[in-house]
């Protein structure tokens, strides 16, 4: 009985944590996938009131930060157009978001919040198991998406240059996601959070991202499942290069079904 009564006020302990990724989610969602500035603010703001009122303000600078992190990103203008002066301001978005807990941790809060938990250990089966099951399952997805719908024409692909330019993009991107979503956002919430919790916030971030760069329609609830099953493999094996292995196999299938989808 002791047991279930100290399980239970845990768990009330981290509703105000709950509440406040769920309401950095709606601010997120709200700002990039539905372009509504006047709910993302309200969300922000509510988000506030939550640390502000019901977290000690011992805990609040993690929050603050992956707050900061977030806010970049919303004002990001995260689009797949390879000309013109977009990527750039893209680019330095993404360099600013991905270095703010860097900075911030390094040189305001004298701590690393960032772990990237890097092994180059010899790896288990199990771990070469979670490789294998995500580049059988995820290609097969990918080339119905692209085959089935128009999602190909949001990446502008008509000479060798833009070829080229893509892949490095959707390579590069995807590296940055891991670092960002899993490694960042997702050992931040781990902090606050039992990891179902902070997986499922994290992914929903994840995802919303995803829809930015042009994984729109039904392929979304296979992108969820997708980023749950990468935050999952990093809190069984803590080494950040498995999910960048298999990020980089699954981008490949990406450029590949894209390519095979626009030129065919």
């Amino acid at each position: 009985m002791h047991i279930l009564q100290s399980q239970s006020q845990a768990t009330r302990k981290q509703y105000p944590f709950i509440l406040f990724g769920l309401l950095v989610v709606l601010a997120y969602a709200s700002a990039v996938m539905y372009a509504a500035p006047v709910v993302s603010c309200a969300a922000w703001f509510v988000a506030a009131f939550v640390v502000w009122r019901w977290v000690p303000a011992s805990q609040r600078k993690y929050l603050m930060i992956m707050a900061a992190m977030i806010i970049v990103m919303s004002i990001t203008p995260v689009q797949t157009a390879t000309t013109g002066w977009l990527p750039v301001f893209m680019l330095l978005g993404m360099a600013v978001a991905v270095a703010l807990p860097i900075i911030i941790g390094k040189y305001v809060f004298k701590t690393d919040i960032i772990h990237l938990h890097i092994d180059l250990q010899k790896w288990k089966p199990i771990e070469f198991g979670y490789v294998i099951f995500a580049s059988t399952i995820v290609p097969v997805t990918l080339f119905v998406y692209f085959f089935t719908t128009d999602a190909a024409h949001h990446w502008p692909i008509s000479t060798a240059w833009d070829i080229a330019l893509v892949f490095g993009a959707i390579m590069a991107i995807g590296m940055w996601e891991e670092f960002f979503f899993i490694a960042a956002i997702y050992g931040i919430l781990r902090r606050y959070l039992h990891v179902g919790w902070a997986n499922l916030l994290q992914a929903l971030l994840f995802t919303t991202f995803l829809y930015q760069v042009g994984f729109q329609g039904w392929i979304i609830i296979p992108l969820l499942l997708y980023t749950l099953y990468q935050g999952y493999i990093y809190s069984k094996t803590n080494n950040l290069l498995i999910n960048l292995v298999i990020h980089a196999i699954v981008d490949l299938f990406v450029f590949i079904a894209l390519i095979a989808a626009t030129f065919r």
